[in-house]
């Protein structure tokens, strides 16, 4: 067990390390990395959804249950399943495979 401590502590080290790096050579880089890290999004990030437009045509606003299926994250599907729809995503990092098998072990 103490080897393994050992073995963590090690690697937080290195990762720090490289961070610190990384932020002085990559200083406005090293800003949007933090808000990922912290959870966050990328300042313009709804830039890449589809115009509100479109949106009410394929998603009516009369239509008030929907259901969003994402292989992964499920940052940003709020804003198209509304508040009485629901979310089936990947929330757990380092799940994968095939579709069906990520979907259907409940990983999902």
């Amino acid at each position: 067990m103490q080897r393994q401590k050992d073995n963590g502590a090690s690697l937080e080290k290195e990762w720090n390390s490289t961070t610190r790096y990384y932020e002085t050579k990559y200083q406005d880089e090293a800003k949007d990395f933090k808000v990922l890290l912290g959870g966050g999004l990328p300042p313009g990030w709804e830039d890449f959804f589809p115009p509100r437009e479109y949106k009410e045509l394929v998603l009516p606003a009369r239509v008030a249950k929907r259901v969003g299926v994402e292989a992964g994250s499920p940052i940003g599907w709020p804003e198209y399943v509304g508040e009485a729809g629901m979310v089936h995503a990947v929330e757990d990092s380092g799940c994968s495979g095939a579709y069906l098998d990520t979907f259907m072990n409940g990983r999902a």
